[in-house]
């Protein structure tokens, strides 16, 4: 566990060096309040978006393709760059999708920021959180 929050606590560091008055970082960011209580590593926030970071300090080499590129071939998933075969990619990529929409949903909603909109249509103005 130190391991991985030490390559937690190097990124951040290296992130502090963004300009703060155009970003604000999150480290170690829990939120509660709901059935599900989850942990960021990282989040950033500036006026046009957020992105949160799930860091990972392994050791040796780690090969991951970084083309999105797959292509449906005799009901298995290949990526058109590295020629790996998944036969669930898109479930994969749907779940990441899901998990990611709902938790910054949930994220945006415990701000209690001003927006404007609803549902689908809501636009969220991070600024303030800037401002402060």
């Amino acid at each position: 566990m130190k391991a991985g929050y030490n390559g937690e606590y190097r990124v951040f560091q290296s992130l502090k060096s963004l300009p703060e008055k155009e970003y604000l970082l999150f480290h170690d960011l829990r939120l509660f309040g709901s059935p599900f209580p989850f942990q960021m590593d990282i989040l950033i926030l500036t006026s046009s978006f957020l992105l949160i970071l799930e860091v990972k300090n392994m050791a040796g080499e780690i090969f991951k393709c970084s083309a999105f590129t797959m292509e449906r071939k005799s009901k298995k998933w290949i990526c058109r760059t590295c020629l790996d075969i998944s036969l669930d990619a898109h479930i994969s990529a749907l779940y990441d999708y899901l998990f990611l929409a709902i938790q910054c949903k949930k994220l945006l909603l415990s701000l209690k920021l001003n927006h404007s909109g609803h549902t689908r249509g809501s636009v969220y103005l991070l600024n303030s959180l800037l401002e402060g």
